[in-house]
């Protein structure tokens, strides 16, 4: 008899040390009203057990007022069996006021004869402060989707067929979007070969993989496509998420160049006047912005010291400085508040583009190179590969400083115009971080010495 009293001794003394010592709430009530808390309970609550006796708190006294029909129904449930047998959510105000996230479960259990309650309880607070960010996320990322300018498609790389797609999608090629999902990309591929291996090479990558291709619309009408593809999950399983910007105006564009280079005879100044007529067509402003940019580029590169070819050479590729913009969608060009994150990305896609246009075409000077570095910053900070210092072209450097200068005097669709001041300002504070010392020190020396005038 005595060995099973030290025994049954020994087994209490196991389960109290277990309780005091584990990372988990634990009370136990009668009639509601708290008979033992752990330490952690004590660390969640702020309460010790003490000061819950003393002043006669029940565990519907800590629970926020809006949730303490949670606990009432949890009572309920508990009466009809041993356990409510599922964690319920509610919040709590602690004893220094602070709101937290709980979640508890409750079992009936018997000490003696004695009916207690015994009450488990979790701290979620963290975890629903997550899934509140997760949920914002998502909803932020929802509207991105929704309000893309650019076709958005996704779908399966095991059955080529379209999961999802969004508004834009639908107006580009013509379905609707019951009759987008469960479209098969070979119904929309000019070249299924083609598409194949750009599938195969997409989920070789992962991400960011870029080509350009041709499909059709529902009218069976081409459209020339650049498209972004990159690799994803949906319920752990893997999907292609593929971003197609219609280029179709970029491809003709670059056949008018064609065409204005052989009717030129291959002569500098018809390339140049052909492109300005262009560029004019699409946006009469921006012709203005590339004559003011090519003009103050050239007076810093001579200010610079630079040799007169030289010169000229920065000038020609600020005059078309902006070609890449042709098949950004004018609602993001001339939208009057900030850009969102999709829309500057859209934005930063126009070095690239103007590249392309420009590669093949035989200049005296590498436009196509400068063109494709304009926006790259001193410090590696800016787009569109994050090239810095002496990585990036004298000319580009330049060409950046001018750019925006100009802009900042400038009126935008956004903004009124800043002023030369405070353009000034701006290059002067992120000289040797943004621009180019040398560059900032020439156009600063043309406006506040020798009252150059845009």
């Amino acid at each position: 008899m005595e060995l099973k009293i030290k025994e049954l001794l020994y087994d209490l003394d196991k389960y109290r040390s277990i309780v005091q010592y584990v990372n988990i709430a634990i009370y136990l009530l009668a009639s509601k009203k708290f008979e033992y808390v752990n330490p952690a309970f004590e660390a969640l609550a702020g309460y010790s057990l003490r000061e819950l006796t003393t002043k006669d708190l029940t565990i519907e006294d800590l629970i926020v007022p809006e949730d303490r029909k949670l606990m009432e129904a949890m009572h309920v449930e508990r009466e009809k069996s041993v356990s409510t047998g599922s964690w319920i959510e509610f919040k709590i105000a602690t004893r220094y006021g602070e709101i937290k996230n709980v979640e508890s479960v409750i079992v009936n259990i018997r000490v003696g004869r004695e009916a207690k309650i015994l009450g488990i309880m979790r701290d979620i607070t963290e975890r629903k402060r997550m899934e509140e960010i997760v949920k914002l996320s998502e909803q932020y990322y929802k509207g991105m989707f929704d309000n893309a300018l650019d076709a958005i498609l996704i779908f399966s790389p095991e059955t080529e067929i379209v999961i999802d797609v969004n508004p834009s999608a639908c107006k580009m090629y013509g379905f609707t979007k019951e009759e987008f999902e469960g479209l098969s990309l070979e119904s929309i591929s000019k070249d299924l070969t083609h598409g194949k291996l750009q599938v195969e090479e997409t989920l070789i990558k992962g991400i960011f993989h870029n080509f350009e291709t041709v499909q059709y619309r529902k009218d069976g009408s081409e459209m020339h496509l650049e498209i972004n593809a990159s690799v994803m999950n949906i319920n752990n399983k893997q999907a292609i998420l593929s971003i197609n910007r219609d280029i179709s105006e970029r491809i003709k564009l670059e056949h008018e160049l064609r065409h204005a280079v052989a009717r030129a005879g291959h002569s500098l100044d018809g390339i140049i006047k052909a492109v300005s007529v262009i560029l004019e067509k699409q946006d009469p402003y921006t012709a203005g912005h590339h004559r003011r940019v090519a003009n103050l580029a050239y007076a810093i590169a001579k200010k610079m010291g630079l040799p007169e070819d030289h010169a000229e050479g920065i000038k020609t590729a600020a005059l078309i400085h902006d070609i890449g913009k042709i098949n950004i969608p004018a609602e993001i060009l001339t939208k009057p508040g900030t850009l969102n994150e999709y829309e500057f990305n859209v934005i930063k896609t126009h070095p690239r583009a103007a590249y392309d246009i420009l590669k093949d075409i035989e200049f005296p000077w590498p436009i196509a190179e400068i063109l494709y570095q304009h926006h790259e910053k001193f410090d590696g900070s800016g787009y569109p590969i994050g090239l810095k210092g002496d990585q990036i072209k004298l000319e580009a450097r330049i060409l950046m400083v001018a750019n925006v200068v100009e802009a900042m005097t400038s009126v935008r669709s956004y903004r009124p115009a800043l002023g030369v001041s405070k353009a000034l300002e701006e290059i002067a504070t992120n000289r040797n971080k943004f621009y180019d010392s040398k560059v900032v020190d020439a156009c600063a020396v043309l406006f506040t010495q020798e009252n150059y005038k845009l």
